[in-house]
C-alpha cells in the first residue's frame, strides 16, 4: 500500500511541476517565435541543437547508473554523485571549446555563432545539475525536479518577455536561457545538501565505474539525441535558419506532449526496478498499465493534431510560419510510436536489455539521416519546404523503431488485454476526429472541447482502461489538486495497490 501511494505521490508532484512548466514554456514558445520571425528563432535552435548534442555526448550516460545504483542503496549516493561532478567539471572546459570550433568550422554568421557562444555557457550549468537532479529521482524527491524546473521556466518567461517588449536582440534571449540554467544549478545544489552529502574528490576506480557502466545507457541516449537533432542541423546546412524555424514551431509543441509519458516513466521507474527481482508480477502489472494509459494518451493527441494543425500554427504564430503547417500534420502522427518507445524504452533499461534498443538506435542513427537527406532535398527543391521532409523522415523512423521495440520486450509484458485497450483507445479517438471534423469551421476552441468531451465520454462509455486504471488516474488528479490547495475527500481507491 505504501509503494503504491509513494508512486502516486510522485506522478502527482511531477504532474504539477511539468505541467506548470509547460504552460510557461508554452508562452514563450508561442510570443518569442511570433515576435521574432522564423530567421531569428531558426538561430536559437541551432545553438540549443548544437549544445544539446554535445552535452548529451559528454553525459556518458552516468544520470542513468546513478539513479539505478542511488535507488538500490542510498548510502552511496554522497561518493557517486560527488564523483559524477568531478567528471563534469573535467569536462566543462573543452566542451564550451569544443563547441566554439564546430561553429566556425560549420560556417554560421557572425550572430550565430555568438548566440551559439552563450548556449556554450548555459551547457556547463546543465552538465552540472543533471547528475543532482539523477539523485533526486533515485531518492523519489522528485518535486525538487519539478520545483526546479518551474523557477527555471519562470525566469524565462518573465525575461524573455520582457527582452521581447524592450525590442531587444535574440542574444538577450540566449543569456536569459543561461541565467535561469545557473539559478536552477544553485537550487539543486542548496536542496541536495539537505538531503545527503556530496563527496567531492578525484576517485579513479570509482570515476571507470560511472564511464564504463554507464556506456549501454550513454550510447542508447547518444543515438536518440543525434537522431532527433540531426533533422534540424541537416535543414541548417542543407536550407537555412529560416527553414530551421518553420520546423522548430510544431516541434517545440509536440516536445511539450512528452512530459506526459515521461511522468508515466519517471515515477515508475524506481518501483519497476525495485520489484523486477522482488516481485516479478507486480512488475509485469505495473509495465501493462502503463502501456494502456500511453495509448490512451497519445491516440486523441494524434487524432486532434492532424485535424487541426492549421488553426493552431495560424492563431497561434501567424502567417510567417504557414509553411509548419504540414510539418505539423505529420509529427501528429508521429505521437503514437514515439510515445510508445519512450516506454519500451525504460521497461527494457529495467530488464537489463538497453543494449538491445542502443542498436536498434544506432540504426536510426544511420537510416534517419539518409532518410532526411533524400526528403529534405526533394521537398525543398519541390515544394521550398525542406522542413516537411524531415518530418517525414521521423514519422517513418519512429514507426519502424516501435515495430522492433515491441519485438524486443520480454515475453509476456504485453497482452491481449493491451491490444484490446489500444483498439478502444482507437475508436474513442475514431469519435472524438468526428466530433472534430464536424465543428472545426468554429474558433479552435471549439473542436478542441467538443473532441475533448467526447473522447472522455467514449473511453468512459467503451471501457477503454480497466479499473485499476481509472482508479490510479482519480488518485493522481486528486493528489493533483491537494498539491494546487485544493482539498477534496479521496475515496476508497487512494489505498489501492496499482
Amino acid at each position: 500500500m505504501q509503494k503504491g501511494t509513494k508512486i502516486l505521490r510522485n506522478m502527482a508532484a511531477l504532474f504539477m511541476g511539468q505541467a506548470t512548466t509547460t504552460v510557461l514554456s508554452l508562452l514563450v514558445a508561442i510570443y518569442v517565435p511570433r515576435h521574432i520571425g522564423p530567421g531569428a528563432q531558426g538561430e536559437l535552435e541551432v545553438a540549443s541543437m548544437l549544445a544539446t548534442l554535445l552535452s548529451t555526448f559528454l553525459s556518458v550516460g552516468m544520470g542513468t547508473v546513478l539513479t539505478r545504483d542511488i535507488a538500490r542503496e542510498p548510502r552511496k549516493a554522497a561518493d557517486l554523485l560527488g564523483t559524477a561532478l568531478v567528471i563534469k567539471m573535467l569536462m566543462a572546459v573543452p566542451a564550451v571549446v569544443l563547441l566554439g570550433i564546430v561553429s566556425w568550422v560549420v560556417g554560421y554568421t557572425p550572430e550565430t555563432r555568438i548566440i551559439i557562444a552563450i548556449a556554450s555557457v548555459g551547457m556547463v550549468f546543465t552538465m552540472l545539475s543533471d547528475p543532482i537532479q539523477s539523485c533526486f529521482q533515485a531518492v523519489e524527491r522528485m518535486k525538487y525536479n519539478s520545483l526546479s524546473a518551474v523557477i527555471g521556466e519562470v525566469i524565462v518567461v518573465v525575461c524573455s518577455i520582457a527582452v521581447v517588449l524592450a525590442g531587444g536582440s535574440v542574444i538577450w534571449l540566449s543569456v536569459v536561457n543561461v541565467m535561469s540554467l545557473l539559478i536552477v544549478l544553485f537550487l539543486s545544489i542548496k536542496w541536495w545538501m539537505s538531503l545527503g552529502a556530496v563527496h567531492l574528490h578525484f576517485n579513479p576506480k570509482l570515476m571507470r565505474y560511472l564511464l564504463v557502466g554507464g556506456l549501454p545507457f550513454w550510447a542508447s541516449g547518444l543515438f536518440l539525441t543525434f537522431y532527433l537533432y540531426i533533422d534540424s542541423l541537416m535543414l541548417s546546412t542543407i536550407t537555412s535558419v529560416t527553414v530551421v524555424g518553420w520546423y522548430s514551431v510544431p516541434m517545440k509543441l509536440f516536445s511539450f506532449l512528452l512530459f506526459l509519458p515521461s511522468i508515466i516513466g519517471t515515477a515508475m521507474f524506481p518501483a519497476l526496478v525495485r520489484t523486477y527481482k522482488q516481485a516479478p508480477r507486480e512488475m509485469v502489472k505495473i509495465a501493462r498499465h502503463s502501456f494502456n494509459l500511453i495509448g490512451c494518451i497519445s491516440l486523441p493527441i494524434a487524432v486532434g493534431g492532424v485535424l487541426l494543425s492549421k488553426q493552431i500554427i495560424l492563431t497561434l504564430y501567424g502567417l510567417a510560419y504557414g509553411e509548419s503547417v504540414p510539418v505539423m500534420t505529420v509529427l501528429s502522427v508521429m505521437v503514437v510510436p514515439m510515445y510508445l518507445n519512450i516506454q519500451v524504452y525504460q521497461l527494457l533499461v529495467v530488464v537489463g536489455r538497453q543494449s538491445a534498443w542502443t542498436k536498434v538506435m544506432a540504426a536510426a542513427c544511420v537510416i534517419n539521416p539518409l532518410m532526411n537527406l533524400v526528403l529534405i532535398h526533394y521537398y525543398q527543391v519541390h515544394h521550398q519546404n525542406g522542413a516537411f521532409g524531415a518530418a517525414w523522415a521521423m514519422l517513418l523512423t519512429e514507426g519502424l523503431m516501435a515495430v522492433v521495440g515491441i519485438v524486443l520486450l520480454p515475453r509476456g509484458i504485453l497482452s491481449w488485454s493491451n491490444a484490446v485497450s489500444f483498439v478502444k483507445s482507437a475508436s474513442a479517438a475514431g469519435l472524438m476526429g468526428l466530433a472534430i471534423w464536424y465543428t472545426q469551421g468554429y474558433f479552435i476552441a471549439i473542436p478542441i472541447i467538443v473532441g475533448g468531451v467526447i473522447y472522455v465520454g467514449a473511453i468512459l462509455l467503451l471501457g477503454v482502461l480497466p479499473h485499476e486504471e481509472l482508479e490510479m488516474l482519480y488518485t493522481v488528479g486528486a493528489k493533483v489538486l491537494s498539491k494546487a490547495g485544493i482539498k477534496r475527500v479521496l475515496p476508497q481507491a487512494e489505498t489501492h495497490v496499482v
